[in-house]
């Protein structure tokens, strides 16, 4: 069992406090008080604690601004929203931002353009000038440690001096991960409501973008293989793949080579955690699947990244919603699983999903992973206080959006609509085939105050929950 002094200074305190004035469950009259009561009455930590973590290999600085503000400040007006793979000038940018608030996605590019786009690191420093961990590597590292106090954590990436002063004291980062300078990364972030030229904001989220030296060629991933064996690792999470976009296809086919061999000298004995992140080319977000998907144990990744995932593959789905409700997210993850779990010598055991509304995660029956229920639980609870930078859930702040949900879009056994009700569990479980389903819904802020870093903070809480038995 982890000890008190171990487990969770947010979380466990978060679920100690999720329901601040606990009464008997027939006087509630809320459905967010229901879901956070449910939420703490089931969650109990892991058998297993995690004592040893590496963690690699992209970090770097992110300077968050309003997209609005930073729009208006460069004198870019509105036109008609568009999807860009990459991005070559203020005018892709703004189009980018449009099209990330019509369909409420949260997106990553690469701006080509460097002059360009330390022009609008300036620019961007004149309304804002705080800096922040940025990086999934990184961010994942910091919340592991900030969470657990006597796990040990090593974050392999590059780290410049400015970052190195915001990371937790005891997070250990190899010599050979300094830098001299720190990599900048645009976070835009847009509020619910935000309005752009004719978009409408449905929710809050945000558009990333860098010109990006180091993490884009992963120049950290020798170092990280080099420093394994020393430290003797009992799991480890990786995350920087999809920076390579952009890169030449060569480089990218490189890389992804030196990506399988790191994987692939990884004893099966430890698990290997894989977080996604979003790919414009969706040729190459291909070749990431094929390369990684098969080689890891566990795959964290929302719906824009499920959905490239799906169509990248070609899988058989007629039409892909931008935003897949319930049903149809079981029915894109019984399809990832089925075509990269059934590989020869396939690793992939376990998938974390999550989006605003809800997390899943999916399992194979008799695999090494337990603990599924605690797992989202604990991702879907971090998720809200993290977005409202709370530690408590306040039925005022938070509101249940997920109010049934169907098992299945496409298979009309499964395809019943069912009422979602707390009072029952907060966990909704299913099996398919082999593979196990496990769903709750998300308490979701109403005026998030954070956007960026949700999903590493959502797997690295869903991973401290998880059991993983050695494979033989």
């Amino acid at each position: 069992m982890l000890s008190n002094s171990v487990i969770l200074g947010t979380l466990l305190v978060a679920t100690a406090l999720i329901y601040e004035f606990y009464c008997p469950l027939e006087g509630r009259r809320n459905d967010v008080e229901d879901v956070a009561a449910s939420w703490d009455r089931e969650i109990t930590p892991p058998a297993r604690k995690r004592s040893r973590i590496a963690i690699g290999v992209n970090s770097n600085l992110d300077l968050i601004v309003s997209a609005l503000d930073l729009l208006s400040a460069m004198e870019v007006g509105p036109s008609s929203p568009e999807d860009h793979s990459s991005l070559t000038s203020l005018s892709d940018l703004e189009q980018l931002v449009g099209y990330s608030m019509e369909h409420c996605a949260g997106l990553e590019r690469v701006f080509v353009d460097q002059g360009l786009f330390l022009k609008i690191v300036e620019k961007a420093s004149s309304i804002k000038h705080a800096y922040h961990i940025g990086g999934n590597g990184a961010l994942m590292a910091q919340k592991i440690q900030q969470l657990v106090s006597d796990v040990k954590v090593m974050l392999v990436g590059p780290v410049g001096p400015t970052l190195k002063g915001l990371l937790h004291k005891d997070i250990l980062t190899p010599s050979l991960s300094s830098s001299s300078v720190d990599e900048v990364h645009m976070i835009l972030e847009y509020p619910k409501g935000g309005t752009w030229g004719k978009v409408t904001a449905s929710c809050a989220n945000r558009v990333i973008f860098s010109h990006d030296l180091s993490n884009s060629r992963l120049v950290a991933l020798e170092q990280f293989q080099d420093n394994l064996t020393d430290f003797n690792p009992d799991l480890i999470v990786l995350s920087g793949a999809h920076l390579l976009d952009g890169q030449s296809m060569d480089f990218q086919t490189s890389r992804l080579a030196d990506i399988a061999k790191l994987l692939d000298s990884i004893p099966r004995s430890i698990p290997v955690h894989w977080e996604l992140a979003t790919v414009g080319d969706l040729d190459y977000f291909n070749k990431l699947a094929d390369t990684l998907f098969s080689r890891i144990d566990s795959l964290g990744l929302n719906e824009q990244e499920l959905r490239s995932a799906a169509l990248a593959a070609h899988a058989n789905f007629s039409k892909i919603p931008s935003k897949p409700p319930v049903g149809y997210v079981s029915d894109l993850l019984l399809w990832l699983m089925d075509e990269y779990s059934n590989r020869p010598s396939s690793r992939l055991t376990r998938v974390h999903f999550h989006s605003l509304t809800f997390h899943m995660v999916t399992t194979l029956d008799n695999g090494p992973w337990t603990n599924a229920k605690q797992s989202v639980i604990a991702g879907a609870t971090i998720a809200g206080l993290q977005a409202c930078d709370t530690d408590k859930i306040d039925s005022e702040k938070f509101e249940l959006r997920l109010k049934s949900y169907q098992l299945s879009a496409n298979d009309e056994q499964l395809s019943e609509t069912l009422k979602y009700n707390p009072r029952t569990s907060a966990v909704v479980q299913w099996r398919r085939g082999s593979v196990n389903f496990h769903m709750s819904p998300v308490l979701v802020c109403k005026k998030p105050l954070k956007t960026v870093g949700l999903g590493d903070a959502i797997s690295s809480v869903g991973l401290l929950y998880s059991n993983f038995a050695d494979k033989v």
